[in-house]
Order: C-alpha cells, then sequence, then structure tokens
C-alpha cells in the first residue's frame, strides 16, 4: 500500500512538466465541455413562443457604400415584404459607383446621402445614425445592402418579438453556400459565432450582435446617444451597441428560417481574414465580463487543440488523451449538428472536427493581427 503512493510521487518528480502540461489539457476540455452543456444546450432546447401580433411601425435601415449591384438586389425584396407598416432607409455613404441611379428608381426608398464624414468618427456609424435620424418608426431594423431576406416575413418574424420589455432582437444570418473549403470555413465560423451570441442571450448573458440581422427600438438607440461612445472605433455598430445597451431582461432571439438573412461571403482568404480583423479588433472595447466570457472559451479552445498535439508527441499518457479528445470531438459534433438542424443550416457534419481545427488556427491568426493593425470599413 505504501508503495503505490511512492511509486506515483517518483513519477511525478520525473516529469513535471508533462504533468503541468497534461493538467492544463484536463483544464481546457472541462471548459470547453462546461459551454457546450451550460450555454450551448440552450440553443438546442430552445423552445420560441407562438410570434405575437406585432403591427407596430419598422424602419428598416441599410448602410451603403458603392453598393449598387447589391442595392438592385435588395430593394426589391425589401419593398416586398409583408407587413403593414413599413419604410425603408438607405444611406448612401459617399458612393462613386451607379447607387445613386439605382435608388433613384425606387420612389418610396427614403434615401439620404452621406458625402463627408466627420473627422474621428467611423463612417458606418455615421452613415447610420443620419438615416436613424431620419426614422419615422419606433424599431431599427438593419441589414446590410450585400444580404437578402429569405421570406416576406422577415420584417413580421424580427418585429414580433418586441414584447414584454423586450427592446433587442437578434437574428442570424448565414452565409450563402458555395463550393470549396474556404466557404465551408467561412459559413462555419459565423455558424460558431452565432452559436455564441445566441447561446449566451438565451443564458441571460447577451454581449453582441451581429449588424446584417438585428432590431431594436429606436427610443433605446436615442438614449443610448447611438454609438457615441465608441464612435470612432472601426466596426461596432452592432456588437458594440448591443454590448453597451443588452442585459438579461431586454434581449430575444429568433431563429425562425423565415426571419434569416443570407449573406454573400469573400471568395478569397485574404480578403475574409481583413474582414474577421476588423470585427475581432472591436472585441477589445467589450465590458470587462464579456471579454472573460468570450476569452476564456477561445483559449480553451486553442489550448485544447495545442496541448493534445504537445502531449501526443511526446507520448504521455496517449490513450487518455485521445479517449478526452474524441469526446469532445463527439460532443461537438453531436452539439453543432443539432443546432444547423434548428437554424436549418445545412452542414456536412462530417467536416465539423476539421473545420473546428482549422477555425481555431484562424482564430489565432486573426487575433494576433487584431492587437497590431488599424482596421477601416471602407
Amino acid at each position: 500500500m505504501v508503495f503505490m503512493p511512492s511509486l506515483f510521487l517518483f513519477w511525478v518528480k520525473q516529469q513535471p512538466v508533462e504533468l503541468i502540461i497534461f493538467s492544463l489539457f484536463i483544464l481546457s476540455v472541462a471548459v470547453q465541455l462546461f459551454y457546450f452543456f451550460f450555454f450551448f444546450i440552450r440553443l438546442i432546447s430552445y423552445k420560441p413562443v407562438a410570434a405575437a401580433i406585432v403591427t407596430e411601425g419598422v424602419s428598416v435601415v441599410v448602410a451603403a457604400h458603392n453598393e449598387a449591384k447589391n442595392l438592385a438586389r435588395l430593394l426589391p425584396v425589401l419593398l416586398a415584404q409583408d407587413y403593414p407598416d413599413f419604410e425603408i432607409i438607405i444611406a448612401n455613404d459617399r458612393s462613386t459607383d451607379e447607387t445613386r441611379s439605382v435608388l433613384a428608381q425606387y420612389m418610396t426608398v427614403k434615401v439620404i446621402t452621406i458625402k463627408e464624414t466627420p473627422e474621428g468618427v467611423n463612417s458606418k456609424k455615421y452613415a447610420l445614425t443620419k438615416a436613424i435620424e431620419l426614422a419615422s418608426k419606433k424599431i431599427i431594423l438593419v441589414t446590410d445592402a450585400d444580404c437578402l431576406p429569405l421570406s416576406r416575413q422577415w420584417v413580421r418574424r424580427m418585429a414580433s418579438n418586441f414584447t414584454d420589455g423586450k427592446e433587442l432582437v437578434l437574428g442570424y444570418c448565414p452565409y450563402e453556400e458555395r463550393k470549396g473549403f474556404l466557404n465551408s470555413l467561412i459559413r462555419y465560423e459565423t455558424f460558431y459565432t452565432a452559436v455564441q451570441y445566441l447561446s449566451f442571450a438565451l443564458a441571460g448573458r447577451p454581449y453582441m450582435g451581429v449588424g446584417r440581422n438585428m432590431a431594436y427600438k429606436r427610443e433605446l438607440f436615442e438614449k443610448n446617444n447611438g454609438f457615441k461612445s465608441h464612435e470612432g472605433v472601426t466596426g461596432g455598430d452592432d456588437d458594440l451597441f448591443i454590448n453597451e445597451v443588452a442585459t438579461n431582461q431586454n434581449v430575444a432571439v429568433e431563429l425562425n428560417i423565415e426571419s434569416q438573412v443570407v449573406s454573400y461571403p469573400k471568395t478569397n482568404y485574404k480578403d475574409w481574414i481583413k474582414q474577421k480583423t476588423r470585427h475581432l479588433a472591436a472585441g477589445k472595447y467589450y465590458k470587462p465580463q464579456n471579454k472573460v466570457l468570450t476569452g476564456i472559451l477561445a483559449v480553451s479552445m486553442l489550448f485544447f487543440y495545442g496541448l493534445t498535439i504537445v502531449l501526443l508527441s511526446v507520448n504521455f499518457l496517449s490513450s487518455l488523451i485521445i479517449i478526452l479528445f474524441l469526446f469532445r470531438t463527439f460532443v461537438l459534433i453531436c452539439s453543432f449538428a443539432l443546432i444547423s438542424k434548428k437554424l436549418k443550416d445545412n452542414f456536412n457534419t462530417a467536416l465539423f472536427p476539421i473545420l473546428d481545427f482549422v477555425y481555431a488556427i484562424n482564430y489565432l491568426v486573426v487575433g494576433i493581427r487584431a492587437l497590431r493593425k488599424n482596421t477601416k470599413w471602407i
């Protein structure tokens, strides 16, 4: 009986570094599983209540810079929305293409032309602010010019959530499915981000939204002085605004396929990395508790993959490492398969482990770039 503890202590003394690494690996697995079973499971079990009949006016707001082709595709879809009281407002932000000619064809669309952005103010936030100042409705529903609602019920579905004191509605905006691994990776990154912000919101910890598909009360925007506290920061017209005004009581999520908006993905890796760098850079301005919540998840993912490689390379408890690795991967596949089914976002389930690993590598690359670079919207 005395021999076994003595043998264990001898073994520990011989391999202290490996044991520390192994302990960190166990911790990373535990953290990952905690997020899956405490946060992400909420999306799997979420059962939305029947859509309420809401007829409050909605202002659909789009900021557009040189988006003539996309606006020509988007505006007919917006005008065809099945809702009794809505208006469309386009902020034509310093466009030099045919945007003005496209907008001139739609007399019922409100247009505000931005010729110059004030010094020290982010151009997109300024354009959105001027458009919202022109809004006459109580609900602001925002999207981007390179997006398309998937149904004529988009406005109705998003507006139906403004009940019981809700002031913000977070929707889902997948990227269009195309051929190629890059497209799968972009769609996975967008899906994984949505899993986080939607499940955190359901857990009473809302921290961000995506400006391609979200809505808020105009009164809330005005009471918060719009984007004033971060008007000079590149990006954040969506996530920083939500991070500032969201509470555990005033946020609703909308998952129905009829409420979704599809967006067109980047077609080359360089452009996508630039886009992701801009998005991630805004995270530096999140509330401390939100940075901790999202940061722990990100670090645990990087540790999970990195320490798996290290431990297997030194052949330290390899069988146990493989078992834990496969178990966490199995939980990921099952969870994400169920969530993608709920969101009606078709994924090849077999690709999830590969996409998750490549996503982790790219997250590290983008994170380093975000800390070093000053990015711009346009």
